[in-house]
């Protein structure tokens, strides 16, 4: 009986790719224009924090960067103003671990960008910052364990809290959240990482269902990425047995896919990367 259900299963998820892909081509091809929008980027000065900022500086937008490297935040924003004498940008050092330092960073760019104002017109948020320590369980120690989870869940938590209420405001916005294909399978010395990225996932879902409810989820966009792994230097000599199936990421195809869907009038809630990533996690469970 579980045989026939699982086929089932499959069946039914090879029918909503296709019906995913014929409703694609009935799509508006016509892109968001970036120019002058706010965008708020943490993980800002390396991987694929940094090549987005570069192709976000390239289409106008007015950026907030912040990372907790002053020095290569700094040296990026100087290359992106010689690109770009003209461009909007600030940038901050950040523990965004640290709730209290992040309202008051926050404050500082609202004051500066006019976020919490009607002067703005659209803000996308976009949460990149994180870490991982590739490690088995037992040799994982309690700090470990907690400054994973306050990097890559509680700093999410600490600034969708502060720039959500101006979205509910303005009736608009974008908060993006860089969860991982972690985040929908799990995967040896990686569980602390894999349970953190999970709760990425698990906050976007139920924060949808909130606006949902006040009939916003039309009005500010969620989306969740969850790519495959990423040769940032976070993974030690990161590989892969099957390269044409699941193949290792580079920072610039990761960060063009994020700005294509960004600039997708409705762009999807959830995104792997590659897209049909999805599918073969779900065929793997």
């Amino acid at each position: 009986m579980e045989v026939i259900y699982e086929f089932f299963t499959l069946i039914w998820n090879i029918v909503l790719v296709y019906f995913e892909i014929i409703k694609s081509w009935f799509k508006s091809k016509e892109q968001k224009n970036l120019s002058r929008k706010v965008i708020v980027i943490t993980g800002s000065a390396h991987g694929i924090g940094k090549e987005m900022s570069i192709k976000l500086n390239r289409l106008g937008a007015r950026l907030a960067l912040i990372d907790i490297n002053q020095n290569q935040n700094d040296e990026l924003i100087e290359q992106l103003k010689l690109e770009s004498p003209d461009a909007d940008i600030v940038g901050y050092a950040c523990d965004l671990t640290d709730g209290s330092e992040v309202d008051i960073l926050s404050n500082i760019i609202d004051l500066i960008l006019c976020v919490s104002t009607h002067q703005l017109q659209y803000l996308t948020q976009i949460d990149n910052a994180g870490i991982v320590k590739c490690a088995p369980f037992n040799e994982l120690e309690p700090q470990d364990i907690r400054r994973t989870f306050d990097v890559n869940v509680f700093a999410h938590f600490w600034l969708i809290r502060h720039f959500l209420p101006s979205m509910i405001e303005r009736r608009n916005g974008h908060i993006v959240a860089i969860s991982s294909a972690c985040g929908l399978s799990g995967k040896g010395n990686l569980v602390d990482y894999c349970a953190a990225k999970h709760a990425v996932v698990g906050l976007m879902t139920a924060l949808d269902c909130e606006l949902r409810l006040l009939n916003l989820d039309d009005r500010i966009q969620l989306t969740t990425i969850c790519p495959l792994t990423i040769a940032t230097g976070m993974f030690k000599r990161p590989s892969t047995r099957f390269s044409f199936l699941m193949p290792i990421l580079t920072p610039i195809k990761v960060a063009q896919t994020i700005i294509d869907m960004i600039r997708e009038p409705d762009s999807p809630f959830l995104i792997t990367i590659p897209a049909h990533a999805y599918w073969m996690i779900m065929l793997e469970k």
